[in-house]
Order: structure tokens, then C-alpha cells, then sequence
């Protein structure tokens, strides 16, 4: 038969100092690697916040630049309509300029072709966030602000237009909407990190 060791301290001085080094050691392990991982599922879940609201608004902007376009061809495809008749009496809110009718153009196919032009520019804005452009973050800020700027120029001067050209309530209700949305984004892009703000910040 092989000899069975069972050696032990001589004295219960050892074995006091020793079983509270073994007891002390995993614990030591578990607390230095908790704020290790809290701190990366925090990084994670912010980034995931924040890919969200970007996707958010590159949505968005894409789909206001169909909006613009659907506009500007019922305007070139149906000149005659009554939904044509209604974006000629409210070019002011599609346009941040007036438009008129000139001798070489009738005046829908020069709304048409500014509808046109900020169809490009929204879809331009959406594709910038897609490819993580820099400085889009002050680019669809301007953006934000100017659609907030002309939502409110509008809805001053419709105080002096005539009754006809007047939104209904609806109507009233949904460019509110647009404009807190807007609102929305550059209260976001401006206070809320985001990777172009970061890459700002880098290259001041």
C-alpha cells in the first residue's frame, strides 16, 4: 500500500494565515474583472443607441427626399391636376425661395425642378450618414435648422394670405410633426455623442 500524506501546519497559527489567503484570492479575481465588463456592456449598448438614432435619421432624410421627388413629378406628369393646383399654392413651404412664373418657364416646372434639386440634397444628407462622412454632423444641422426656420416663416405669413391657400388641420398637424423631427435631430446631433462628432473633435 503507498503511503497517504496528510501533513498539515503544527500549529494553528499556520492554518489561520493561510485559509484566509486561499478564501481572499478568487474573490480578488471577480472584482477586478466586474467593472471591466460593465464597462464594455455600457461602451456596447451606447454604440448600439447610437447606430439606431443614426439609421433613424438616415431614414429619414431618404425618405423625405422620395417625398420631394413624388412632389416634383406630379407637377411635371400632371401640371393641370388638383394636387399640382395645391403645390403651386404652397410653394413657399416646399421652397426655401419663391418661385414665379418667367416668360421661358411655366411656374410648376420650375417648382418641379427645385422639388427635384432638394431631393438630391435630402437623399445627399442620407447617403453622407451612410458612409459616415466627415462633417455631416454639421451638415444636417444646417439642414435641420433651415426646415425648422422655414416651417415657422410659413406659418407667419399665412396670418396675410388668403383662405384658399391655408393648411387644413391635418395638413397643419403634420408639418408640426416635420418640424419637431427636425427639431429633434439637431437637438441630437448637438448635445448627444455620435462617431462624426467624435471625429469632429479629433481633427480640431
Amino acid at each position: 500500500m503507498e503511503p497517504v500524506n496528510h501533513w498539515q501546519p503544527v500549529t494553528t497559527e499556520y492554518q489561520l494565515e493561510l485559509a484566509p489567503r486561499l478564501e481572499t484570492r478568487p474573490a480578488r479575481r471577480k472584482r477586478s474583472r466586474r467593472p471591466g465588463n460593465l464597462h464594455h456592456a455600457a461602451r456596447a449598448g451606447l454604440e448600439t443607441e447610437t447606430s439606431f438614432a443614426l439609421t433613424a435619421i438616415s431614414c429619414y432624410y431618404f425618405l423625405r427626399a422620395c417625398a420631394y421627388f413624388f412632389c416634383g413629378s406630379v407637377l411635371l406628369c400632371y401640371p393641370s391636376s388638383e394636387q399640382a393646383g395645391w403645390l403651386l399654392e404652397h410653394a413657399r413651404l416646399l421652397l426655401p425661395v419663391s418661385v414665379s412664373t418667367t416668360p421661358y418657364a411655366p411656374q410648376a416646372n420650375l417648382l418641379a425642378e427645385g422639388l427635384f434639386i432638394m431631393a438630391a440634397i435630402a437623399a445627399a444628407v442620407g447617403v453622407l450618414w451612410v458612409v459616415e462622412c466627415w462633417g455631416t454632423r454639421g451638415i444636417t444641422m444646417l439642414y435641420a435648422a433651415a426646415s425648422v426656420a422655414c416651417t415657422v416663416i410659413y406659418f407667419r405669413a399665412t396670418m396675410t394670405v388668403d383662405e384658399r391657400v391655408l393648411l387644413t388641420v391635418h395638413q397643419q398637424e403634420a408639418l408640426l410633426a416635420d418640424a419637431m423631427i427636425n427639431l429633434l435631430i439637431f437637438a441630437y446631433l448637438a448635445f448627444c455623442p455620435t462617431p462624426q462628432r467624435e471625429l469632429e473633435s479629433a481633427h480640431s
